[in-house]
């Protein structure tokens, strides 16, 4: 409305009584609708205002607001009737100018549609170029040239308003989501805390149902995690499951149920009819996929929201985060309890090997007319190698040695009982070698009728003044003997291995040691040393290192064969205790 042309006329005496009261009263409308507008906060109250200041004035039964967004309107508000459901379109371009509606209504289908709600003028409100909002009238059929103006006034001094109401609900929305993030953020750290609190699976994937359920208001949740070729379930509420249905779950894989990129999936998206009916059957709604280091580790199953709204987005990225929390918490947990584990393991190899040590002899026996000398060297598992010196009756020296199968502890303790069985045997001057051997055995039955284990043994008794040798060989690696022209002789007499039959029988062998003999005594951490080719020491290389330095002392014969199992070995990780004993008669 032009102002300037009315002052003009007014100084001019061109307006009557009835005009300077009617221009007055239009600017008194004026006053009140800005200061009503200043007043406004949202796009909601300045439509409310508007329309219902533009209905007061032109007498109009009905009117609308739609609010512009790039070439969709959104319909804020209809007064006067109802408007007729469906996407509103705009494609009007500047410059933009008041329409009457019923002007040629099939040509714009969006006047068509307002013509259907009753509306016959629509008034544009926009900012230069950019349209911002329209408002519709209806009821009345005509709108004289100086209503129409103050309409269209009343309309663009909205124009502010309505964009100061949107900057203000961006912002509040904004403010809105920063909060819910922050909220976010520290339920998040709670949960961390949580999940870490556990060392347990089953403790850490309850925490992570539980919190799906408070967090995205649902009353169905099932959380199972990848084992093997099957699914685990850790965590259920919600359901009533059958047995059957319970395995057919296990028997999924994880695999199958999503497509190439696992990516969150409807249960309505199944790939087959069966799963589309089983799932329907227990109500899921959605299968999402857990994923750590691009691998599935298992799948949650979640029912409708109680408000019965699609998940969107930000549900995806709560289940993510919580999900990857969960997985890292469980990774943690496991690898806590291989780290407690291995220290329990470190914690009995070290009393194992204390064990093994303190029942090994602290030192050499010294006969006259023969040397001997001993080498254990352990590996870093406890293995179950054993020797001794014995003294025994008519000169003797009682010579064993054997091997306990297993590791660790238990082999350290077997290893004990051995030791005390055959001392408290040989304290009894039993002088017959099948005999202590087959008592040995015995004892060994009785007090492990649970177990597996046994005992590679071999025992002798060697009267050093005639040099006799009578032994029994136990299912042991044959004792060697080293002539002194070069010759082997091999110590094969015996029986069966220590611990498995208590009936067992034992023979009694007999060998004459010579001067320049030497005799080694050894467990298969020797002769089964491997190098990095995996080709074993071997029965021969040790006859061949004691051939090559039988003239020399028996300590020197000792450096060369150790000498040689290093060399052997090079590099390689030594798998079992190496264990000897050199005697040679002078």
């Amino acid at each position: 409305m032009d102002y300037r042309k009315i002052i003009d006329s007014f100084k001019a005496g061109h307006f009557s009584s009835e005009d300077i009261q009617q221009h007055l009263s239009d600017l008194m409308l004026f006053m009140d609708f800005s200061a009503s507008l200043n007043r406004t906060a949202s796009v909601e109250e300045v439509s409310n205002l508007l329309l219902l200041t533009l209905m007061g004035y032109t007498r109009s039964r009905r009117s609308a607001f739609f609010l512009c967004n790039a070439s969709k309107l959104e319909l804020i508000d209809f007064k006067g009737g109802r408007m007729p459901e469906r996407d509103f379109q705009c494609h009007w371009k500047p410059p933009f100018a008041p329409h009457m509606i019923s002007s040629k209504p099939e040509e714009d289908p969006l006047f068509a549609m307002l013509q259907e709600g009753g509306l016959q003028v629509i008034i544009p409100v926009n900012r230069d170029d950019r349209l911002l909002a329209l408002v519709a009238l209806g009821g009345k059929t005509e709108l004289q040239p100086h209503s129409l103006q103050l309409v269209i006034s009343l309309a663009q001094m909205c124009a502010d308003a309505l964009e100061n109401a949107q900057s203000r609900q961006a912002l509040q929305s904004l403010n809105r989501e920063l909060t819910l993030k922050v909220y976010q953020l520290k339920t998040l750290f709670e949960l961390s805390k949580d999940f870490n609190a556990f060392w347990d699976s089953e403790g850490i994937f309850r925490i992570l149902g539980s919190s799906l359920i408070g967090h995205l208001m649902i009353s169905r949740c099932s959380v199972m995690t990848v084992a093997g070729k099957i699914l685990e379930p850790k965590y259920m509420r919600g359901f009533r499951w059958q047995e059957k249905d319970l395995e057919f779950m296990k028997s999924l894989q994880a695999d199958s149920l999503f497509n190439e990129n696992p990516e969150p999936l409807l249960a309505s998206k199944a790939k087959s009819a069966e799963l589309q009916e089983f799932f329907d059957r227990y109500k899921f709604h959605l299968i999402f996929p857990m994923m750590f280091n691009d691998e599935i580790r298992g799948v949650i199953f979640l029912g409708e929201k109680k408000n019965r709204k699609d998940f969107d987005q930000g549900d995806f990225d709560m289940i993510t985060t919580l999900s990857n929390l969960a997985l890292v918490a469980d990774e943690n947990a496991r690898m806590q309890q291989e780290m407690i584990e291995k220290q329990r393991m470190e914690r009995e190899l070290a009393i194992a090997r204390q064990i093994q040590v303190g029942l090994l002899p602290q030192g050499l026996p010294k006969i006259r007319g023969y040397e001997v000398t001993s080498v254990f060297e352990p590996c870093y598992t406890v293995g179950g190698d054993y020797f001794d010196f014995l003294p025994a009756p008519e000169n003797g020296l009682a010579i064993a040695i054997g091997d306990v199968s297993g590791k660790s502890t238990p082999a350290a303790l077997l290893m004990a009982s051995l030791q005390a069985s055959l001392r408290a045997l040989s304290s009894v001057q039993i002088t017959e070698p099948s005999l202590i051997i087959q008592r040995l055995n015995q004892l060994l039955c009785d007090s492990q009728s649970q177990t597996s284990k046994y005992v590679t043994f071999f025992y002798s008794i060697l009267n050093h003044v005639t040099g006799k040798l009578t032994y029994v060989n136990a299912g042991h690696c044959y004792p060697l003997v080293i002539k002194a022209k070069g010759d082997v002789h091999r110590l094969e007499i015996g029986g069966t291995v220590l611990g498995f039959f208590r009936d067992a029988n034992y023979r009694t062998g007999v060998y004459n040691v010579d001067p320049g003999d030497v005799l080694i005594f050894y467990t298969d951490g020797v002769s089964e040393l491997t190098n990095a080719d995996e080709e074993e020491f071997g029965v021969d290389r040790i006859v061949q290192t004691i051939r090559e330095h039988r003239d020399d002392s028996v300590p020197a014969i000792c450096a060369a064969l150790e000498r040689a199992l290093h060399e052997h070995r090079g590099s390689q990780h030594q798998g079992d205790d190496i264990t000897f004993i050199l005697l040679k008669r002078l």
